[in-house]
């Protein structure tokens, strides 16, 4: 089980990266679903499909939350990281 862990799925909203996520949090694990939510045609990022796997997972009774940084921008990447290393200090046990 991976009650009390957090996941990073990168690409999370759509395809494979939704499958690890939905799997991942049948198994407990609480999810950060990152996803820039870019059409295959490209234009702008939208939160939709990082929020509809958010939404799948709270809808059962799990834990997660979205985000939209860019996997491609170091910075952005950076930040992720501590976001989910904060989130997963949070989570364990007092």
């Amino acid at each position: 089980m991976l009650d009390g862990r957090v996941e990073l799925v990168t690409g999370g909203g759509r395809g494979l990266g939704r499958a690890h996520c939905l799997e991942l949090a049948s198994h407990g694990a609480a999810l950060v679903v990152n996803d820039l939510g870019v059409a295959l045609g490209g234009g702008e990022p939208s939160s939709g499909p990082a929020d509809e796997v958010v939404a799948e997972i709270l809808a059962k009774g799990g834990k997660a939350s979205a985000d939209l940084a860019s996997v491609s921008e170091f910075e952005a990447v950076g930040e992720l990281i501590r976001r989910v290393v904060d989130e997963q200090v949070d989570s364990m046990p007092s």
